[in-house]
């Protein structure tokens, strides 16, 4: 074997110790990545942006809540959560010993997608 062969070997599996380390310690150093979930609830009793604020600040203050986005047209709350440390029910649990009563929403499959929801009178 030559000796600039060698020196190549040598210098690259220097490289390839220094990288596998470094790849090792990104690894280890990660923190556990955690599943969040998604529900949309109804919210009942809201009739102002100021009723919408105190139900964004009473989720903030709930451990698990990740984020959520209330809706005062919609009468809904979407809130994204860790599984781990809260529920559905334990959310709405906490929201309901509050003015405003939370309720989780159903979801509702068409037969025939092409059906057409929300017109007056049930007209298509």
């Amino acid at each position: 074997m030559s000796q600039t062969l060698r020196k190549k070997l040598i210098v690259l599996f220097i490289a390839l110790t220094f990288a596998a380390s470094f790849s090792y310690a990104q690894i280890k150093d990660k923190k556990e990545v955690t599943k969040t979930e998604k529900t949309t609830f109804s919210v009942k009793g809201m009739t102002c942006s100021g009723c919408v604020a105190t139900v964004e600040n009473k989720l903030e203050k709930i451990d698990g809540v990740k984020d959520y986005k209330v809706s005062l047209k919609k009468n809904s709350a979407v809130v994204k959560y860790d599984p781990k440390k809260t529920s559905e029910k334990e959310i709405a649990k906490i929201m309901n010993k509050t003015h405003y009563k939370f309720s989780k929403l159903k979801a509702i499959k068409l037969k025939n997608k092409k059906k057409i929801i929300g017109k007056k009178n049930g007209t298509k």
